[in-house]
């Protein structure tokens, strides 16, 4: 009976490791999912400390708001117009409509040059 037991416990524990060695090949397997902010959908924007504020349309911010909901616990590929600006792991559902992105040497110049420059607002300072 003992034998039995030790039998079907060592059956489990070799099914739930491979069940979990399938889900982690495809995870692995699949490619992140996307999200593309499109720079017309930028309200304005600023870089501060060698990094990019922004501010979405409300409607971008909501589907962003759906977006990282639908992929929690997940690697998603955030875009700007073309320019893969940040690959992070989504922890929690992102609302409000405003971004901050570490600005990468790799294509700080050219993100920078394709916003719209009418919408650079810098934060207002105190004199």
């Amino acid at each position: 009976m003992f034998f039995r037991s030790m039998l079907f416990a060592v059956f489990l524990a070799a099914l739930f490791l491979n069940i979990s060695a399938v889900r982690a090949e495809v995870a692995a397997a699949s490619p992140p999912a996307t999200f593309t902010l499109q720079v017309d959908e930028i309200v304005s924007w600023y870089v501060g400390d060698n990094r990019l504020y922004f501010q979405m349309q409300p409607d971008v911010g909501a589907r962003l708001g759906d977006f990282t909901q639908e992929n929690l616990n997940k690697q998603i590929n955030f875009y700007i117009g073309d320019i893969l600006v940040s690959s992070p792991f989504v922890r929690s559902r992102i609302d409000g409509g405003y971004g901050l992105i570490v600005l990468a040497p790799e294509f700080k110049e050219s993100l920078l040059a394709s916003l719209p420059a009418d919408r650079e607002k810098p934060p207002a300072t105190e004199e």
